[in-house]
């Protein structure tokens, strides 16, 4: 029978796992009232309530396992539970609550593991509030900043409770927590600190025998002992957070010792208060109500519903489930998260893994054999898979202590349907490879892939990423600051490229020649850890570097040649960066050959040199490199140099590129070479220019011919051409005179043109000379007509001279060359015959055939044509008929004189002079019509690019036009460009350009800039240009081409030479209406010069329409900054954020002009991540609170108290004087003293030593102050030269004048007397009415109508006290003149006697200010200075001036009061506070009554002034804000009845929003401690009666009596809710059932009296 019972069990619990979550259901059961041991005995009544509230408890589809008889009758337990929730990031929301393990530790942040694989980061800022503390005054004050490294606060494996802040959108999902431990600790209160309970604190002070700590619980601190510290090897920091164990509870100080020791055995505590103490990490006893195969469900106190998924049962398989977990069983758990359900209450995510329930703190920096043991990207060659589940993944044994975790989707690269059917290849049982790719440390696994793409990776991380590796890249897109983000190893990693890297040359728009999705070669410059961060350059020069790079000290050896780029120029020399972020320093003596005076004229940031490092010290961190290859007199470079042979081929790297010549380092020796411009190819010098751009800098040039050598500076020539490297090769360039024949044919090139001749040179610098009769059979006058330097030939050695070393060469076949008559058909001018007549210089006629916009095409004859370039029809521009069209006085059939002056290649259109005969068959001839051409004897020289100098006048003709520039001739080959600008004055003859300056049209022009290596031309038609900054002058207004945006404003062109910027404050004379969006590249605007900085070399412009044109402007809203005169104290400006730095923000007011806001100053209410509200450009508005002339330093604050206040300005410290009384704010406190800010002045502080603190001796002044306390203090004396004061604040120091306190001490003395007097009546009078009230208790009808009839004040005191509180219409007292309404309902009438005493003796200290109510400011002021405690005076003085309309200045008053009021006067000043947000609720915007609030709750009670805030929102009824507080209230101070019940009848009776109502007693019953539960449960009850369904309160009261049958005053309740309803049968009934009741004498005494008052 035992068998098969098991048998049967056994099946049941195998169906239960096999059904999943089918059998499952939603999870929140449990009844209202909570305790197990009560479910039994729940009534009809109390399942109906469970109805209506929607916690659904179905009834069990399996069969319960009975464990025994006895066990079975006492915890009978409902499947309630759902499926269990996985934690994902989808599922992680800001509020929630996390157990973490520190995975990495980093410079400004760590990061910590979660369940699931999941990972968070906490910033150092978010860690607590103490090492916040420590970091900002590391900020303002460095020198003497300790501020602790992260290694020191914490350790890998670490656990720390976080609170999530929020989850980020985008592709990086981060998840931001914070472990602040009052952030950490929820809504844990003193009494939740019980032995066992697991907190967060940090450390706030060291001392003697131990840490104080902080636990973010009001009223309470930690403490730990040194021996616990000693006994983990911890080392503390002010700051350091750790999770720790309660030990003992807290001393009547609020002391509560802890333990580090978070060991199961000693941390399960017994008698946990509320559900607030079950936060992450902390144990729980788990009763377990379901196992599923998705994982574990259950309870935990009975109520809470608590899973685990199935990472977290311990071993991932349906057997182990079935086996460990038993329903009914209870089992020990760790909680690792808690989250808000659908119902609205608290559920928890829990482990049962061995290494969390046993949580420990480690006891070392590196307690973790998991991270250490296996490195990421480390493959297990023979991973058996041990689970599987199709939903989830593998489950791998690695042969180590820790199982591995395959995702579903790491499996393979294709999607796997089924990964358990016995088919597949990934059954259990199988051996795979498989790679780490990161560490779950909370769940104790590897997550590892075993996609093939993965394994046969290289790279994994990036730190694994080699530093200078070649990789290929996908261009992605840029950034705001022009970096490029790229990413490479096929998408799997993402870096950046500096804007700096590029390119070797500078580009305008790189945007264009990056487009994204372009693949391109990178490589590595750098990888920082830290950041996860690749650097990578495009630069080709950098990536066919192909020798060993330089990226340590220990890879920087003398001598090595390594790439760098410039970061920055200064006047001695360059800072280069190499690989690895590494910086070297580039001496000026040391960049070039030659000597440089300044290295930015030569040099500019960003630009790659090759480098030679000089010396290196890794200790001094400093390396110093060189552009010159190593010491020319080395034994090694000579020997390089002396083994290069002439006429031999070598190869050589590009290591820079000038305007006519390559410098190159021959391979491998690194001997310097030079390959000139001429010497690139057979091909003319012009030609060559374009080829010149194909080499880039670090490429390789392979196969050149060595020329010549240069013995005294050790460099050799090289060359390109095919003519010298082919005859070299045939051994047929010869390196001196003897292997020179008569006779022979020798290829050379041109060394020289001289009049007499040309030398042409050899191998060596071998060289003979070509007479002029030599040279060629056609006519010259000069040799240069036909040759120039390096052009290739061919030369015949005619003579030979050994004596003298000379030999002479003819370029001629034969003495007389035979010519060829090519004929022309049909001549224009009937004489010539042949084209050969054709000749340069020739004078003959043409006709036109057609007329185009630049140029008229003729004929010389049938077969020869011509062209008449437009330029070459006019001498002058006078002569020109019709300068918008020149060429409109001619037509086709024209027959014209011209004479020839070139010809034109009709292929390639290059403009050439004939100086012979040979046209080609495609030849053009370039004619001139021009009459000084025409009438010359000899042919001028034709206009060339070698003839023009700036500022030379020319006629220039429109050869293209766009609306940015036009293209001028100014002869068939001078070229030159024409800038918008250099040809207008006025914005509106920019519009005009295009229709004034047509194709075919002269204009007038100067030569502005000419480049005669290039060619390039910039012309201007303008009689006086802007060529520097000199030719401008202030306020002259210029029309201007918008270039781009830049953060600090606009960058504009005025003329082709000048560029200058348009600062943002110079935009607009409204700053909310410039907006650099609404300005486009291209786009041109009028602006108007400001600024011409000269010797910088920068002007400034404005478009202010002030500065356009000052006579139409109707309002400046933001005035022009030019210089700190313009500026004073308590000015509210606006200008622009130009720098967000850790210290604060920099905000440009002027041109010149930039003010700095100290974080302090940035925002009236505390900003936690600061930074991320501001951005550069960004629009703020302030108000100087300080200027500093020398130097000049502009103090801003942004603060709204600080716009709206009226008086900002403040004493300077030589405006303070000895004697002077001022209030202050504790800004640092010291064992011996004080540092005080003085209120009213320039931020001048002071110190206090202890010694004047009190009349009495003080030892400790830490015990005494803290930051941010009030004080009133006097200036005892003052050193100027030090700028120091030092101040007092003992009672002594003040007279009658100066302190008026005593009169109100001897009333506060007097009033406690009174109060003793009344207590001890008091409670005479209610010990003798304590047995009374037992016996009778009184009805609620009876105690309700004698406190309706109670008056609330006097009517003689609210008309003398109160003149003014009615001021706007509101009551400015929110009920604070009113006895607090007490908790209970049921109040006893010595009480309110007791209330009305306390009141009495109010009034009395009131009226002995005066008896005459204040008319005047003067009249307040004075009363203030005889009671400046007193809050009634201060609020009539706010009252006073609000009746005058002067809300800032009732405003100032409040504040000024909550400065004055003593800090022992709590309740006067919790009074100020109310006036003051009743003042912002009615009159502020709601901003200022957000940070009212906030502030109030800082200073004063949190939870009066929550309480206060919801009754000054309901009376204005802006209920939504109400009932916004009234949940914040519930949460923060959720352990009192009164918080509960009244938001309950807010929502039924103000909103009548009954179903939320009746929602919060349950939330209630979780919240507060059990005791309190059949109080809770009895007002809920009575409001159903009041104001809702008298069955519901019914119900409620049912349950209770229940419950509690012999508890009368739950009857007697009940009997007043019934008789208000006068429902006489029901009344008859329920005293029926009341006699049945056990009752003493006197209480049934008391309630037949109550039914024959009924008539019952």
């Amino acid at each position: 029978m035992a068998s098969e019972k098991r048998k049967q069990t056994d099946a049941s619990s195998s169906s239960l796992l096999s059904a999943g979550d089918s059998e499952s259901f939603p999870r929140g059961g449990g009844s209202i009232l909570t305790p197990l041991e009560h479910k039994q005995a729940v009534n009809e009544a109390a399942a109906e309530l469970q109805q209506e509230d929607a916690l659904q408890v179905s009834s069990p589809l399996t069969k319960r396992r009975r464990i025994s008889k006895k066990k079975s009758e006492k915890t009978t337990v409902p499947k309630a539970q759902a499926s269990p929730k996985s934690l994902t990031f989808k599922s992680i929301e800001p509020g929630m609550y996390l157990l973490g393990l520190i995975a990495e530790i980093r410079s400004s942040e760590i990061l910590l593991s979660f369940a699931n694989g999941l990972s968070g980061t906490v910033k150092l800022a978010a860690v607590s509030n103490t090492l916040s503390k420590v970091l900002q005054n590391g900020l303002e004050d460095p020198e003497d900043s300790d501020s602790p490294a992260t290694e020191d606060l914490f350790r890998l494996g670490q656990p720390l409770r976080v609170r999530v802040e929020s989850v980020s959108t985008d592709s990086k999902k981060r998840i931001i927590c914070t472990t602040e431990p009052q952030a950490a600790n929820g809504n844990m209160s003193m009494r939740d600190l019980v032995p066992g309970a697991i907190v967060q604190v940090s450390v706030k002070s060291i001392e003697d025998r131990g840490v104080l700590l902080d636990l973010g619980i009001s009223n309470v601190s930690g403490f730990l002992t040194t021996g616990e510290l000693y006994n983990y090897h911890i080392n503390p920091v002010p700051g350091m957070v750790l999770l720790a164990r309660v030990s003992k509870k807290p001393t009547s100080a609020g002391v509560v010792r802890v333990s580090l020791d978070l060991s199961a055995s000693k941390t399960f505590a017994s008698d946990i208060t509320s559900a607030d103490s079950l936060l992450p990490g902390s144990p729980a006893y788990v009763l377990i109500t379901n196992a599923m195969i998705s994982g574990v469900a259950g309870l935990v106190m009975g109520t809470v519903p608590a899973t685990a998924d199935l990472f977290h049962v311990g071993e991932p398989s349906a057997a182990y489930i079935q086996t460990k977990f038993t329903e009914g069983e209870t089992i020990p758990a760790r909680v690792i998260a808690t989250y808000i359900n659908s119902h609205g209450s608290v559920s928890l995510m829990v482990s049962f893994l061995d290494h969390l329930v046993e949580l420990h703190t480690p006891s070392s920096a590196n307690d973790n054999t998991m991270i250490s043991t296996f490195p990421i990207g480390h493959i297990f060659d023979a991973a058996k898979v041990v689970h599987s589940n199709s939903n989830l993944g593998l489950f791998l044994d690695t042969n180590t202590s820790n199982l591995g975790f395959v995702h579903i989707s790491r499996i393979a690269t294709d999607h796997i349907e089924d990964v358990s059917s016995e088919k597949s290849l990934y059954r259990p049982g199988t051996v795979h490879r498989a790679r780490l790719m990161n560490y779950s440390l909370l769940d104790g696994q590897y997550t590892l892939s075993m996609e093939p793409s993965i394994l046969e990776r290289q790279f994994i991380t990036v730190e694994q990423v080699p530093i200078g590796a070649v990789v290929k890249c996908k261009i992605g897109k840029f950034t705001s600051n022009g970096d490029l983000l790229v990413t490479f190893d096929d998408g799997f990693f993402t870096g950046f490229v500096p804007s700096t890297q590029l390119s070797d040359a500078k580009l305008l728009f790189p945007e264009k020649k990056f487009q994204e999705g372009l693949k391109m070669k990178a490589r590595v410059l750098s990888v920082d850890q830290e950041k996860h961060q690749v650097t990578l350059t495009l630069k080709n020069s950098i990536i066919n570097f192909n020798d060993r790079i330089i990226a340590s000290y220990a890879d920087a050896d003398v001598g090595r040649k390594c790439p760098a780029t410039i970061v920055s120029l200064s006047k001695t020399g360059a800072i280069v960066n190499l690989f690895n972020k590494l910086k070297a320093f580039l001496p000026i003596s040391e960049m070039t050959e030659a000597y440089i005076s300044d290295p930015s004229e030569h040099f500019y940031v960003g630009q790659t040199v090759f480098v030679y490092v000089l010396s290196a010290d890794e200790e001094e961190s400093r390396m110093v490199v060189s552009c010159r290859p190593p010491s020319a007199d080395s034994d090694n470079h000579i020997k390089s140099f002396e083994a290069i042979k002439p006429s031999s081929l070598v190869n050589a790297t590009v290591i820079e590129k000038t305007q006519n010549e390559i410098i190159l380092d021959v391979e491998p020796s690194g001997v310097r070479a030079i390959l000139p411009l001429g010497q690139l190819s057979d091909d003319s010098t012009e030609r060559n220019r374009p080829l010149m751009k194909t080499y880039k800098v670090g490429s390789s040039i392979k196969n050149l011919l060595v020329l010549s050598k240069d013995q005294k500076r050790l460099t050799v020539t090289l060359t390109l051409k095919k003519s010298l490297i082919s005859a070299a090769k045939k051994g047929g360039f010869p390196q001196n005179i003897t292997e020179i024949t008569t006779g022979k044919t020798y290829h050379g090139y041109v060394a020289n043109v001289t009049p007499v001749g040309i030398f042409i040179s050899f191998g060596d610098g071998l060289t003979g000379l070509a007479g002029k009769d030599y040279l060629s059979t056609e006519k010259f006058s000069d040799p240069s007509e036909l040759f120039y330097p390096t052009q290739s030939v061919a030369a015949r050695v005619t003579n030979i001279d050994i004596a003298k070393g000379r030999f002479f060469l003819s370029l001629l076949e034969s003495d007389k060359p035979a010519m060829v008559s090519r004929p022309v058909k049909n001549p224009a001018d009937n004489v010539s015959m042949s084209k050969d007549d054709y000749v340069f210089g020739y004078v003959t006629k043409c006709k036109v055939v057609t007329v185009k916009n630049t140029q008229l095409n003729v004929k010389l004859a049938d077969n020869l044509q011509g062209r008449i370039d437009m330029s070459e029809i006019y001498d002058s521009y006078e002569d020109i008929p019709d300068p918008k069209n020149v060429l409109s006085e001619f037509k086709r059939g024209d027959t014209l004189d011209v004479r020839v002056i070139g010809s034109h290649q009709a292929k390639t259109h290059n403009y050439l002079a004939i100086t012979r005969t040979d046209l080609g068959n495609s030849d053009i001839l370039e004619l001139s019509m021009r009459k000084s051409v025409l009438e010359a004897k000899e042919v001028p020289a034709a206009l060339r690019v070698a003839d023009i100098s700036p500022k030379t006048t020319l006629t220039g003709y429109v050869n293209s036009t766009s609306t940015e520039f036009s293209w001028v001739n100014a002869s068939p080959v001078v070229k030159g460009r024409l800038d918008v600008l250099e040809s207008v004055d006025t914005l509106s003859e920019v519009q005009e350009f295009v229709k004034n300056h047509p194709i075919g049209s002269a204009i007038k022009v100067s030569v502005l800039s000419i480049d005669h290596g290039t060619g390039e031309i910039n012309f201007t038609a303008k009689g006086t240009a802007l060529r520097e900054l000199s030719d401008l002058s202030i306020g002259q207004i210029l029309p201007a081409r918008v270039l781009k945006s830049v953060s600090n404003g606009l960058l504009v062109r005025v003329s082709s030479r000048i560029t200058g910027i348009v600062p943002l404050t110079d935009l607009n004379d409204d700053f909310s209406n410039a907006k650099l969006d609404d300005y486009s590249s291209g786009q041109y605007v009028n602006v108007s010069v400001t600024v011409i900085d000269k010797p910088n070399k920068k002007v400034y412009f404005s478009m202010r329409k002030s500065t356009l044109d000052s006579g139409n402007v109707k309002e400046i809203v933001d005035r022009v900054i030019a210089n700190a005169s313009d500026i004073k104290s308590g000015d509210v400006v606006r200008g622009y954020v130009t720098n967000v730095a850790e210290q604060g923000l920099f905000v440009m007011l002027g041109l010149n002009i930039t003010a700095r806001v100290k974080i302090t100053n940035l925002s009236d209410s505390f900003l936690k991540d600061w930074k991320k509200y501001f951005t550069v450009g960004q629009l703020v508005q302030g108000r100087i609170l300080s200027i500093d002339h020398n130097p000049l330093k502009v103090e801003l604050s942004l603060k709204e108290s600080a716009l709206t206040s009226k008086d900002i300005g403040g004493l300077s410290f030589e405006e303070i004087d000895e004697g002077d009384i001022f209030s202050g704010v504790v800004s640092r406190v010291e064992e011996y003293g004080a540092f005080i800010k003085l209120d009213g002045t320039t931020n001048v502080a002071g110190l206090c030593h202890r010694s004047h603190m009190a009349d009495a001796p003080v030892a400790d002044a830490r015990k005494l102050f803290a930051p941010g306390d009030k004080v009133k203090v006097k200036v005892l004396s003052k050193n100027l030269e030090k700028k120091q004061l030092s101040l007092g604040m003992n009672a002594s120091l003040f007279d009658e004048k100066d302190e008026s306190s005593e009169d109100d001490e001897s009333i506060e003395v007097d009033e406690e007397d009174v109060d003793e007097e009344m207590t001890d009546s008091s409670e005479e009078l209610i010990d003798a009415e304590a047995e009374e009230s037992e016996s009778e208790p009184e009805s609620e009808s009876e105690s309700e109508s004698e406190s309706e009839s109670e008056p609330v004040t006097d009517n003689a005191e609210k008309s003398a006290g109160t003149q003014f509180l009615d001021a706007g219409g509101f009551d400015w007292s929110a009920g604070f003149e009113q006895e607090e309404e007490s908790e209970e309902e049921d109040v006893v009438d010595n009480e309110k006697t007791k209330s009305k005493r306390k009141k009495k003796v109010v009034r009395d200290i009131t009226g002995e200010m005066q008896t005459k109510m204040p008319e005047s400011v003067q009249d307040f002021e004075r009363l203030l200075l005889m009671s400046p405690n007193s809050s009634l005076m201060w609020i009539n003085y706010m009252a006073f001036e609000l009746n005058l309309s002067e809300i800032d200045k009732a405003r100032e008053i409040g504040k000024r009061a909550l400065e004055t009021i003593s800090y022992r006067e709590e309740d006067e000043k919790l009074n100020v506070w109310v006036a003051l947000l009743n003042l912002e609720v009615s009159f502020g915007s709601a901003e200022s009554t957000e940070e009212t609030f906030k502030r109030a709750c800082q200073y004063a009670d949190a939870e009066k002034v929550h309480e206060r805030m919801i009754m000054i929102y309901t009376s204005s009824e802006k209920y939504e804000e109400a009932e916004r507080l009234y949940e914040k209230l519930v949460k923060k101070f959720g352990d009192k009845v009164k918080h509960w019940a009244n938001y309950a009848k807010f929502l039924s009776v103000t909103l009548n929003k009954k179903e939320e109502s009746r929602a919060l007693l349950a939330r209630s019953m979780q919240a507060l401690p059990k005791r309190t539960h059949i109080e809770v449960t009895e007002k809920f009850a009575k409001l159903e009666f009041q104001n809702g369904t008298a069955e519901r309160g019914r119900t409620l009261f049912e349950g209770l009596v229940a419950s509690y049958p012999k508890k009368v005053d739950i009857w007697n309740v009940y009997l007043d809710q019934e008789l208000r309803l006068g429902d006489k049968d029901v009344i008859k009934r329920l005293f029926d059932r009341v006699e049945t009741v056990k009752l003493s004498p006197k209480q049934k005494q008391y309630f037949a009296k109550k039914r024959a008052s009924v008539g019952l």
